[in-house]
């Protein structure tokens, strides 16, 4: 955190095609002009948070920036004295800043694109607990089919179960190379390489719904958490950037967790299909009249 005059920093916003960050010229100024005096100083740097920075303690003694030592996005969002210093400037070739003015003495600095992914946390968690209530009820279901009455047909049942048939060589091997190129398009091309061949083994092979379903559970329930666990992050205060690094191992794992339930969805989805092709249609007797 640092307080720049404006004269300190060219360009710091004139709306044209180009803003000009840093000059430097080769020969020398005919009559060089004094440096710029400080436009104030940062009397306390504040409270690190996650994304956040509260209680900047400032002393500005006339117009000038509040720059964070941060890259550039337009989702950090300032205010001083409780009031909002406007969107974001970027100065310095990275760094992040808001003009002040003199009387800023407490200045609060947020990363509002946080918000979206609490919001997403809290829908992720949501929908967590309605899916464990759904398996809960399911399994009760399950064992009390021989104490209730006869079943129904298979739409009636909660989680119907329906046999995967296994798809000839040639269209496992089309489904799998398709999903190869699709994989690495959206994940990267090493995750490609993998998700073409896995595709085809479990279609070639026959893997059920239900199979696929529970690996995917595994992986996401017992798997990620272990290592979240086993590799700690260190917070250093939102500046370091090998946290999703560190992460790697747990994102390829939710990666295939991801492929591994669209499969099984695939698989419910045909099977239920062909369970209906397979059953005899029943006619109604048409209306006479006498």
């Amino acid at each position: 955190l640092l307080i720049a005059s404006p004269a300190g920093r060219p360009g710091a916003g004139s709306g044209g095609p180009f803003n000009v960050d840093l000059l430097q010229l080769t020969s020398p100024a005919p009559a060089p002009l004094p440096a710029a005096a400080p436009a104030g100083r940062v009397v306390s740097t504040g409270t690190p948070g996650r994304g956040t920075r509260a209680d900047i303690g400032l002393d500005v003694t006339e117009p000038g920036w509040l720059i964070l030592g941060q890259s550039y996005s337009t989702g950090w969002r300032a205010t001083c004295n409780g009031r909002s210093l406007g969107e974001p400037v970027p100065l310095d070739g990275f760094a992040v800043g808001w003009p002040v003015d003199p009387g800023c003495t407490t200045a609060d600095i947020t990363f509002a694109g946080n918000v979206p992914v609490r919001w997403a946390f809290l829908i992720s968690a949501v929908a967590s607990l309605a899916l464990l209530i759904f398996l809960i009820v399911a399994a009760t279901r399950r064992r009390r089919a021989p104490e209730a009455a006869p079943a129904g047909p298979p739409e009636t049942e909660l989680l119907p179960e329906h046999p995967a048939a296994r798809l000839s060589l040639r269209r496992a091997l089309a489904i799998g190379v398709a999903a190869a190129l699709v994989g690495g398009f959206v994940f990267a091309l090493r995750a490609g390489i993998v998700i073409g061949p896995l595709v085809f083994v479990i279609l070639w092979r026959g893997i059920d719904a239900k199979r696929l379903s529970l690996a995917a559970g595994f992986l996401l329930a017992v798997v990620v958490p272990i290592l979240y666990v086993a590799v700690p992050i260190q917070d250093r205060g939102g500046f370091s950037s090998s946290a999703p690094q560190d992460r790697i191992a747990a994102h390829w794992v939710a990666v295939a967790a991801i492929v591994l339930l669209l499969l099984a969805l695939y698989r419910a989805l045909a099977g239920a299909k062909a369970e209906r092709a397979r059953r005899p249609k029943t006619s109604t007797p048409a209306a006479t009249t006498h």
